[in-house]
């Protein structure tokens, strides 16, 4: 199991051939700085899955799956630096995927796609 950045950092340490699909949502939600990994690991990450987080109405719940819930790009209340993640990606010279996950929908899903995408579209 991998969900802090602690954890992470020891299976990139430990298993340095390995690639990361690097989640920003789980990561930032978990405690992780997910601006200093995208720095630090650029030549490790294969793919990004970027998303937002909506903060639940028991966000001092046991698990943090009931602690709220993934949504787009800018549409949570709790902040992920998605938009530092992309910078430093195309900076450092990405050229691969970049995913946008939507775990729940509150309105049409593709209206919360379309608001995801023009969102990355601003950061490149």
């Amino acid at each position: 199991m991998v969900e802090t950045q602690e954890q992470l950092e020891e299976v990139l340490r430990r298993c340095p051939d390995v690639k990361l699909l690097f989640d920003t949502g789980h990561l930032a939600v978990a405690g992780g700085d997910v601006a200093y990994i995208a720095e630090k690991y650029a030549d490790r990450i294969a793919a990004y899955h970027l998303k937002g987080w909506q903060t639940s109405d028991t966000p001092d719940a046991a698990k943090w799956q009931e602690r709220g819930h993934f949504c787009g790009l800018a549409q949570g209340d709790f902040f992920i630096d998605n938009e530092a993640v992309v910078k430093t990606a195309l900076k450092n010279g990405f050229d691969g995927w970049i995913f946008i996950e939507h775990d729940t929908h509150e309105r049409d899903p593709l209206v919360d796609l379309k608001e995801s995408l023009t969102v990355l579209k601003s950061w490149m």
